[in-house]
């Protein structure tokens, strides 16, 4: 399935918001944690006579900024080097009802992209944006515009500063020209509403999962997933190897963080009846919370990644419990593969045990945890059978590589990716 519509991102700038009128849109009732994620500006304070005759106090108070140009100043170094998303070619409005999805740092809506009107389009080149201090986008898309954005934003302030971070990842990846093949279109960070404005995707390869193949019998699930399994496992390992190269740890590679990119538009959300299975797609990653640099200070970054026991590597979990690798999500993405051939995660067994489960991940037996399920078995030899006869790859050998206890035995991204 090759990709033939890069994302569209023309309305980008770095470091700076466009200036020029933008219509408040995100100021709707979904929003109203924004209001608080903001500080209200106050006056500076009033000096007393006292005040204005103590030496020390006038050079302190003279090398201080008026409060609400402290808070800007704070405000750009917070979003420096980050993409921000510009209302210039078209603002968006959030539809009622109309949450995707909800996590412990942010939530995620639906929203209909409104096009500019035409005072805006004349209004808009009497400010110039700002010179972009990074390369733009390289590509567009040549089929119809969208027409809506997912629109993610955080919970709380507490968590808006997570959600900055998020946005820095993603736009140090959308510099990339091969971004669009690989993570969901990012259309930069609004900062009216501390929120990131992404590509509305129809699922994500957990919904392909558990919504739909889960469902079918196992003659007809082996087919329509052996026909498809390659595609999805090339595109993720080549995904992953160019996110490494870029040295980036993605730390929270699962299932519901992989969207699934239609190859053509579609209405979203899908309608009469359409279903993923009916889609011709290609999986990207997604969900940047808990990514980081190989630049970044290690101390701010955590040992669990986004905390989901089921693809964490073994190491995780024993001493000296070292921060998230590029081998650690190797492994997280060989997990998360054999759960797409199984429907289930090769450590069910434990239920709710959290213990039970630690222990089993750290035996390091991933593989063999699957196998002892009868299902999880009966479905694993159906697609290695099918991946055998089509295409000569041994299925449980490669994600055997990727999922080795020793993380100096495990394969990194770009060398898995070549055996696929």
């Amino acid at each position: 399935m090759e990709h033939t519509n890069s994302c569209a991102l023309r309305s980008r700038q770095f470091d700076q918001p466009t200036s020029g009128p933008t219509p408040a849109r995100c100021n709707a009732s979904f929003l109203d944690v924004s209001q608080h994620l903001t500080e209200t500006e106050t006056p500076p304070e009033t000096p007393t006579r006292s005040d204005s005759v103590t030496s020390t106090h006038i050079k302190r108070t003279t090398n201080r900024l008026p409060a609400s140009e402290q808070r800007q100043k704070e405000s750009n170094a917070a979003t420096e080097g980050i993409l921000h998303f510009s209302a210039r070619s078209g603002d968006y409005e959030v539809l009622k009802g109309s949450k995707l999805g909800s996590g412990r740092f942010s939530s995620v809506y639906l929203a209909r992209i409104i096009p500019p009107t035409t005072q805006d389009q004349v209004q808009g080149p009497l400010t110039p944006p700002a010179t972009p201090t990074g390369p733009q986008s390289r590509g567009v898309w040549s089929g119809p515009q969208p027409s809506v954005y997912a629109i993610k934003v955080a919970v709380d302030k507490s968590t808006a500063k997570t959600l900055r971070g998020e946005a820095r990842i993603l736009s140090l990846l959308s510099q990339s020209p091969k971004s669009s093949q690989n993570i969901v279109c990012f259309h930069g960070f609004d900062p009216r509403c501390n929120s990131l404005v992404l590509a509305a995707m129809p699922g994500s390869l957990e919904d392909l999962v558990n919504g739909q193949l889960q469902f079918l019998d196992l003659a007809t699930r082996t087919a329509k997933l052996g026909a498809i399994f390659l595609h999805i496992a090339r595109s993720l390992t080549s995904g992953l190897a160019w996110m490494h190269s870029l040295g980036v740890v993605h730390a929270d590679i699962k299932p519901p963080n992989m969207l699934l990119r239609p190859d053509m538009p579609v209405q979203i959300p899908l309608s009469g009846g359409q279903q993923l299975l009916d889609l011709s797609f290609t999986p990207v990653f997604a969900d940047f919370t808990s990514s980081f640099t190989t630049t970044d200070d290690s101390k701010t970054i955590s040992s669990v990644g986004g905390g989901t026991y089921d693809y964490m590597a073994p190491e995780q979990l024993a001493p000296p419990f070292p921060v998230p690798n590029f081998k650690m999500d190797v492994y997280a993405l060989a997990v998360s593969l054999l759960q797409v051939t199984t429907g289930f995660s090769p450590f069910r067994e434990a239920g709710s045990n959290r213990h039970m489960k630690m222990a089993m991940i750290k035996e390091g037996k991933a593989l063999s945890w699957a196998m002892r399920d009868a299902i999880s078995a009966a479905r694993l030899k159906g697609v290695a059978d099918v991946m055998l006869a089509r295409h000569a790859i041994d299925l449980r050998a490669l994600l055997e590589l990727g999922l080795r206890k020793n993380p100096n035995e495990r394969l990194d991204a770009a060398s898995w990716n070549r055996l696929w």
